[in-house]
């Protein structure tokens, strides 16, 4: 990897940063819920860079996220972390096999219901272990499509307005 490369994801883990304290300070009805818009900048990697470079970019911004957080090895982070590198593998496998039926408005939504549901399955089997869990997932089925749709319309913005921008 070039220094130039590192360089870039590095910029883009420090953007995905800059969204993740951003978020935090957005009122949400649910306080679990989250847009996750720091996940704009691993779809921004997976498509100017890959599925290897946005899951660089994933893990770091979890990591350096949850240790500016104070949570750092902790359940929420075992959560976030597993969830995150879940959900760019299923972006990255939707965007290389279903190119030509999605954008990445299309692939976000994958990853959202990808890292929704893989955060309900990870809360059942390490915190919650009580099959009650499992009642958000019609939630789930109705909020992730809109908070995967307004991630993946800014991220696609951003990649075609970027298109031959120092950045890229």
């Amino acid at each position: 990897m070039t220094v130039e490369k590192i360089v870039k994801l590095s910029l883009l883990i420090s953007v995905g940063l800059i969204l993740f304290i951003v978020e935090s300070f957005i009122p949400l009805p649910i306080p679990w819920m989250k847009l996750g818009i720091a996940n704009i900048v691993s779809i921004i990697a997976l498509y100017i860079y890959g599925i290897k470079d946005a899951l660089i970019v994933a893990f770091f911004r979890v990591v350096i996220g949850s240790l500016i957080r104070g949570i750092l090895f902790n359940p929420i982070f075992i959560v976030a972390i597993g969830s995150g590198i879940i959900a760019v593998l299923i972006m990255g496998l939707v965007k290389y096999y279903f190119n030509r039926f999605f954008s990445a408005v299309g692939v976000s939504i994958w990853g959202a219901f990808a890292y929704n549901i893989t955060q309900i399955v990870i809360y059942y089997f390490l915190i919650i272990n009580r099959p009650e869990i499992f009642n958000l997932v019609p939630f789930f089925l109705i909020i992730t499509p809109v908070t995967g749709f307004i991630t993946g319309f800014v991220a696609l913005i951003v990649i075609e307005k970027g298109k031959g921008k120092i950045l890229f």
